[in-house]
């Protein structure tokens, strides 16, 4: 099973001026990830994306989603690799996302 302290939990927050655009930039890096680890043959458990605990920080949405896989470099590489294309997608350039892997605070 794919549960801490087994495995690493990964926290993608997304910041946006509209809620419903941070919540496409979480479906679409879901879409990256689940792509990418399918591929790779690893597994993954995505938690939907939600608000985070304080949903709107100085006018700008906030939404996370959490991931859960196993604890090996190689996912690492992928969420790295997700990260820089996310970030460089012009789709994606008024969405702000932050990776955490385990967390201290999961919000």
């Amino acid at each position: 099973l794919v549960y801490p302290p087994y495995c690493d939990l990964c926290q993608a927050v997304f910041v946006a001026p509209t809620e419903e655009l941070a919540f496409s930039g979480a479906e679409k890096f879901i879409e990256m990830v689940s792509a990418e680890m399918e591929g790779a043959n690893l597994p993954v458990r995505i938690i939907k994306p939600k608000p985070t605990s304080v949903p709107m920080v100085d006018g700008r949405y906030r939404v996370r989603t959490l991931i859960r896989c196993k604890d090996v470099f190689a996912q690492r590489e992928i969420f790295r690799k997700i990260y820089i294309e996310f970030s460089k997608d012009k789709e994606c350039k008024e969405i702000q996302m932050t990776l955490d892997m385990n967390p201290a605070v999961v919000y």
